[in-house]
């Protein structure tokens, strides 16, 4: 069994994107001394070249597997095969717009050598596809002179998505992890979620070596157009979610992150404008949901205020937003 390793998912991503994606793979696999695994799955892309590509470039490399679905089944089942093929203690979903700093990432797994945790949270960088640049470091919690921290406390900005999260599988599969039936849309917050609701050693490494791409128009955060397709599907996975059990100790003291969960749900349903009303009846049978659920933790000071819902607004509206900067200052003063 090896150390560390990557799950990599594909659907219709540009080949030339792919590449730098599995390279930098192929690349920490040798600067790890080969203590590393490798697993890509094309799942279902339209472009047939994708595939092409794949066999052509990778195929004979022993060390990597690949894997294509005949249909796209969806990013969860190509993340659900490859977290149970992979065979590696610890592994993290690179995205195949995304890539690894193939000499940062030897520090981490040297770090995850010496310790044994149950999840492991970094700091990443954050590349604008659209600038075509590349911004210092993220520090989703401070640096420290120490290789790694033993987290009393889980900053809210932890469940966030696979960039900064490394994933025990041993840990996982000893706590019976499964993959939710339905399918649902951003799975990576329910993995991240259903791990802090078990966690008792979350851990900080005090590294960063994934390079996030932010694809202007793909299916990350700044695709609203894309976004309105997966309403559904979200809700799903929200309700996967509260479906956990957060009584363990890690998770009674950062219940925000339940929370930020809820906050991050009613955002989308209200970015969804050609389903506003539909949006709006959501929400208030969400919040009814989590106030009568004794389990759960509804965060007052989290509810979206009325201005930024008029800002929307105008914004959907297609108005000149000339006030933007005094206005973000007026949200942050609701929001805080």
């Amino acid at each position: 069994m090896k150390t560390f390793g990557v799950v990599i998912p594909i659907y219709n991503t540009k080949i030339e994107w792919i590449k730098k994606s599995i390279d930098s793979a192929i690349e920490s696999y040798f600067n790890l001394n080969k203590d590393f695994e490798i697993i890509i799955i094309d799942n279902g892309s339209n472009d047939k070249k994708i595939w092409e590509f794949l066999n052509e470039n990778y195929k004979n490399y022993d060390f990597l597997k690949l894997k294509k679905f005949a249909k796209n089944e969806g990013k969860q089942q190509a993340t659900k095969y490859g977290f149970y093929k992979i065979d590696a203690k610890y592994f993290q979903v690179l995205d195949a717009d995304d890539w690894l700093d193939s000499n940062k990432i030897k520090n981490v797994v040297n770090t995850l050598k010496k310790i044994d945790g149950d999840i492991f949270f970094l700091n990443y960088y954050y590349y604008n596809n659209k600038k075509q640049t590349i911004r210092k470091e993220r520090k989703i919690y401070k640096k420290s002179s120490l290789e790694y921290i033993e987290l009393k406390e889980i900053p809210r900005m932890f469940w966030h998505f696979n960039a900064n999260t490394i994933f025990n599988k041993e840990f996982m599969l000893k706590n019976n992890f499964k993959f939710p039936d339905t399918k649902i849309y951003y799975e990576d917050i329910y993995i991240n979620m259903w791990n802090l609701s078990k966690v008792k050693k979350p851990f900080f490494v005090n590294e960063a070596f994934y390079y996030y791409r932010v694809n202007i128009g793909g299916t990350n955060l700044s695709s609203t157009k894309k976004m309105f397709e997966y309403i559904d599907y979200f809700e799903k996975m929200y309700r996967e979610i509260i479906k956990l059990d957060f009584s363990n100790p890690i998770s009674k003291k950062n219940m925000l992150n339940l929370a930020s969960l809820q906050y991050l749900t009613l955002t989308y349903f209200w970015t969804a404008k050609e389903k506003f009303e539909v949006a709006n009846n959501k929400i208030n049978n969400l919040k009814k949901e989590i106030k009568n659920n004794k389990n759960l933790y509804y965060a007052k000071s989290l509810k979206r205020p009325r201005i930024t819902i008029l800002g929307d607004l105008i914004i959907w509206k297609g108005y000149s937003f000339f006030f933007v900067k005094p206005f973000t200052k007026i949200v942050f003063k609701f929001r805080n």
